[in-house]
C-alpha cells in the first residue's frame, strides 16, 4: 500500500484535489492536539494570539451557546465537503449538492453532535486539567444546576443516540434528491467518530486506535454490506 486512500472506489490520480484532502485533515489535527494536549501554556498564548481564539477566560455558555460554536469546530462541513471534490465527480460538487451542503442538512447536524459530544464526553476530564474551555459536560452542568458528570454524560449520550436516528432516516429516507454515495460519506465520518471515541479520546490518544488500525490496514478482510444503518 503505497498511500491511504479517502475515496478507494476512484482510480488513484483521478482527482488533482485529492492529494490535498490528507493535508487538510492534518492541518485540522495540527491545530486541535496543540490546543488539547501537546502546547506549553507560553505557546498556547503566542498561538491563541496568532489566530484570534474566541475564548474568554472561566466563561461557561449555556448549551445553546456552546452548540453554535461547538458543531463547527468538529469540521463536519470542512471534511464532507472537501471530500466531495475528492470524489472526482460533476455529481458530487455541482449548485445543487453544494447549495444543499451549505444549507446544514439535518444529517450533517447529526453527524457534527456525535462527533461534538463523543468527544466531549471522552476528552473533559484531561482538557480541564489544562485548564481548557467549557465542554458540554461542563455547559450542562452548570445550565441545570447537575452536580454529577455522569448526570450529564447520560443526558449527552441520549442526544448521541438521537442524532444516530436522524442519520440512519436521513440515510434510508432521505428527503432530498441526494446521491447515496454523497450520503455515505458522512455516514462513514460519523462511524470514524465512534471508533475513535469509543474506549477513550483516541483522537488525542491515537496510541488507543493502533489495534483498529491493524486490523484495518494489516489484516482487513473483505465485508460487503447491504443496510448502512448503525446498531448501536
Amino acid at each position: 500500500m503505497d498511500q491511504l486512500r479517502v475515496h478507494e472506489d476512484k482510480p488513484l490520480g483521478c482527482c488533482e484535489i485529492e492529494a490535498e484532502i490528507p493535508t487538510d485533515y492534518a492541518k485540522q489535527a495540527v491545530i486541535d492536539d496543540t490546543y488539547d494536549a501537546h502546547g506549553t501554556y507560553e505557546e498556547l498564548i503566542l498561538f491563541t494570539e496568532a489566530i484570534k481564539s474566541w475564548c474568554h477566560e472561566a466563561h461557561i455558555p449555556t448549551v445553546e451557546e456552546y452548540t453554535s460554536v461547538g458543531l463547527v469546530t468538529t469540521g463536519a462541513l470542512l471534511i464532507t465537503s472537501t471530500s466531495y471534490l475528492g470524489m472526482c465527480e460533476d455529481t458530487a460538487t455541482n449548485k445543487q449538492v453544494l447549495d444543499w451542503l451549505f444549507s446544514k442538512p439535518q444529517i450533517l447536524i447529526a453527524s457534527a453532535i456525535t462527533s461534538r459530544l463523543n468527544n466531549d464526553i471522552r476528552s473533559h476530564k484531561f482538557e480541564q486539567m489544562r485548564g481548557h474551555v467549557a465542554s458540554s459536560v461542563e455547559c450542562y452542568m452548570k445550565e441545570h444546576g447537575v452536580e454529577e458528570e455522569e448526570e450529564a454524560y447520560k443526558v449527552l449520550r441520549e442526544e448521541i443516540e438521537n442524532a444516530w436516528k436522524d442519520i440512519n432516516q436521513e440515510f434510508v429516507r432521505p428527503a432530498n434528491a441526494v446521491a447515496k454515495p454523497l450520503l455515505e460519506r458522512i455516514l462513514n465520518l460519523s462511524r470514524v467518530n465512534e471508533v475513535t471515541y469509543r474506549d477513550g479520546d483516541g483522537y488525542t490518544f491515537a496510541h488507543n486506535l493502533k489495534h483498529h488500525i491493524t486490523l484495518l490496514l494489516a489484516h482487513s478482510i473483505p465485508i460487503t454490506l447491504h443496510e448502512h444503518v448503525h446498531v448501536p
